[in-house]
């Protein structure tokens, strides 16, 4: 008998191991920089599942879990970078999460939500994005992103440190992103 209850024990222990550790959930890649974050250790504000939906990221059947890497407001609207991990859920089985690499750039204008190009490529190119972003909206979005980045990992230069680590130190991509980076702050 106690045999059979030890394996029990053991083989209950092996099925909660085994869905603690199909549960881990992938880094996170910020979308301007692409720098990486593991996500239990990701400080960075949760889009709440409401303003995801009235904008229309995802899809049904798919579960979203996005954070706010950047947020500017200007006479064009709120723009909001979002970034995270996404999942099919089917038939009440969820698929194992996935990294959305590219993220979306959402642009508030009253009670319309659109959705814009992705935040890497709307900064780069914003004159040619869905909905154009002005230069002011692109220096507060980088400023935006730098500040919430340097909070994340502790300061500026722990920020820098990683970008160079991981190699995705802005040396190309959207000027702005350098800019404020290379900009005296906290």
């Amino acid at each position: 008998m106690r045999c059979i209850a030890g394996l029990t024990s053991l083989l209950l222990a092996l099925l909660a191991w085994g869905v603690a550790a199909a549960q881990t959930l992938p880094e996170v890649r910020d979308p301007l920089f692409g720098v990486r974050i593991p996500a239990a250790q990701m400080q960075l504000e949760r889009a709440e599942a409401a303003f995801l939906d009235d904008c229309g990221v995802g899809r049904p059947s798919i579960e979203q879990m996005s954070w706010i890497f950047a947020e500017a407001r200007t006479e064009q609207g709120r723009f909001v970078a979002l970034g995270g991990l996404s999942r099919r859920v089917r038939h009440g089985r969820a698929e194992p999460w996935i990294q959305n690499w590219k993220g979306e750039l959402v642009v508030v204008q009253g009670e319309r939500c659109l959705l814009n190009d992705p935040p890497r490529e709307a900064l780069t190119n914003p004159d040619d994005a869905t909905l154009n972003l002005s230069q002011e909206a692109v220096a507060r979005l980088a400023e935006d992103a730098v500040a919430r980045l340097t909070r994340q990992f502790g300061s500026r230069a722990a920020l820098v440190a990683a970008l160079r680590a991981q190699g995705v130190y802005p040396t190309s991509g959207p000027p702005a992103l350098r800019v404020a980076l290379e900009r005296p702050g906290p």
